[in-house]
């Protein structure tokens, strides 16, 4: 294979079980709009304007702890206290960077009572719906208490054309399993959504 002008040989039972596995990584049930071309930024900010209800927008907000630089906790959040992370469909190297952030986010959410804090404060100050606010707030309660179903969303937007999330790049197929394994493992619901061009 081809990846960034270098060749590599792989196996391929490396990439059978590679694919099998993000086989059985669970499609979000999350109804997200479709896709209108721009970036994820405009795309956030769309969803959060059609339906303030359901969506938050956190993209660009950081948590900021001692020592450490800023850490997106996610581009969306849900009133399901749904965590999503959005980035368009391309380079195994942007993907990989989006992979790292949600592992750092959900590390950081997990096990840091300041950085769940300040996550409150951007969902009240974010948040244009108190009916949000409390349910996204509620599910963070959840979270806090041990609780292993609160989703983390990986969200690609593209031109997908009936193709599925092994049509990822397979650097990017390796990364998002790896990344998937590790939030798990922290107590969270892995989860991808594919967001379509809208036709």
């Amino acid at each position: 294979m081809l990846c960034d002008g270098d060749f590599y040989q792989v196996d391929r039972t490396f990439v059978e079980r590679i694919d099998d596995e993000l086989s059985r990584l669970p499609e979000s049930s999350l109804a997200l709009p479709c896709y209108r071309g721009g970036t994820e930024g405009s795309y956030n900010q769309s969803v959060g304007r059609a339906d303030p209800d359901r969506f938050a927008v956190l993209d660009r907000s950081l948590i900021y702890l001692p020592d450490q630089t800023g850490i997106e906790p996610c581009d969306l959040v849900g009133a399901s206290g749904a965590l999503v992370h959005v980035k368009r469909k391309g380079k195994s190297s942007v993907l990989s960077h989006l992979f790292l952030q949600a592992v750092n986010s959900c590390d950081a959410l997990r096990w840091s009572p300041e950085a769940k804090a300040q996550l409150r404060d951007m969902i009240k100050t974010r948040s244009a719906s108190p009916t949000l606010v409390a349910s996204a707030l509620q599910a963070l309660d959840h979270l806090e208490q041990g609780g292993h179903d609160t989703e983390v969303v990986f969200a690609f937007l593209g031109d997908w054309r009936q193709r599925t999330i092994t049509s990822l790049p397979l650097f990017s197929r390796v990364s998002l399993v790896q990344a998937a394994r590790r939030i798990g493992q922290l107590g969270y619901q892995p989860s991808f959504k594919l967001i379509d061009i809208c036709q």
